[in-house]
């Protein structure tokens, strides 16, 4: 590490052995020199605590290893407010367990930053990797996710959460964006309530927070790699049938956090009012599902 300490990467863990290793190399690689990796257990079952602690032993001045007292699991965003806590850095990196970040990363994230400091975050294109294990994937081929928004600016609050709330642009995950630390304390950090299968919606909270109250920057870049696979908490949520409730959490938090914040925008509140009728009217929802489909049929 030369200098003082600028970035705090957090990754937050849980029973992650099978790609823990390539996603610490990934920060290891990092042309940028000047982070800390906190490596936060959230109650690990495999190996995971032991290869957070090899690395934190081979790289004692910029590797730390932090978990819950008494190695409890307390959900993502609890660990990513433990790895807040404890940073040294003026910025934050979050990186998923399971994802890898490109060479650049940090150096072109900072310089962004550095060049526009009014803006409180940033984030960019990510991969969305399906064929990380070697060969062709027999679902899905690899593919850029792109902001949706023209890029290399900044947006004001509320504009991308307009957009998000919406779903006109898919947001951002967690592997991709750089805040800073400051900013991010300043509202709370991540909402620690989103635990479980409500976890699916844990960034997205965090993300209303952020375009709600701080200029983002948007880039066009791609500094990331997100590992598409069976395991990943948010396609386990699919599998479950949770999404609907998970979804509905959300919403009403988004509701409830707005309504606190003195929410007046018509346009947002048509737009929650909008995505919660599905949940609010069961019966009428799929009386409508039908006669859509029924109005399909004819027309074609």
């Amino acid at each position: 590490m030369n200098g003082k300490v600028r970035v705090s990467v957090v990754v937050s863990i849980l029973n992650a052995e099978r790609f823990l290793q390539e996603t610490v190399e990934s920060v290891l690689a990092q042309s940028y020199k000047n982070w800390e990796l906190l490596l936060i257990d959230d109650g690990s079952t495999d190996a995971s605590v032991a290869i957070a602690q090899a690395y934190a032993h081979k790289f004692p001045q910029t590797v730390r290893c932090l978990q819950h007292y008494k190695h409890r699991r307390r959900g993502q965003g609890a660990s990513r407010n433990l790895g807040i806590k404890n940073a040294n850095g003026e910025f934050i990196a979050t990186l998923d367990h399971d994802d890898v970040w490109l060479p650049d990363k940090l150096e072109r994230q900072v310089a962004i930053l550095d060049s526009h400091p009014q803006a409180a975050m940033v984030y960019g294109a990510t991969e969305y990797w399906y064929t990380w294990a070697g060969g062709p994937s027999p679902t899905d081929e690899d593919y850029m996710q792109t902001p949706g928004v023209p890029a290399n600016r900044i947006y004001e609050p509320p504009d991308l959460l307009k957009l998000t709330l919406s779903e006109q642009i898919t947001p951002p995950i967690p592997t991709d964006f750089m805040f800073r630390k400051e900013s991010i304390c300043n509202l709370g950090g991540f909402e620690e309530s989103f635990i479980g299968a409500l976890s699916m919606f844990e960034d997205q909270a965090f993300l209303v927070k952020v375009y709600r109250n701080l200029p983002v920057y948007v880039s066009d870049e791609c500094w990331d790699r997100y590992r598409i696979h069976p395991d990943q908490h948010c396609a386990k949520v699919m599998r479950s049938g949770k999404k609907p409730d998970t979804e509905y959490f959300f919403l009403s938090w988004v509701s409830e956090y707005l309504d606190f914040q003195g929410n007046t925008d018509p346009e947002i509140r048509a737009i929650i009012h909008r995505r919660m009728w599905p949940y609010n009217h069961p019966l009428r929802n799929l009386v409508k599902k039908a006669w859509n489909r029924i109005a399909s049929k004819i027309k074609s």
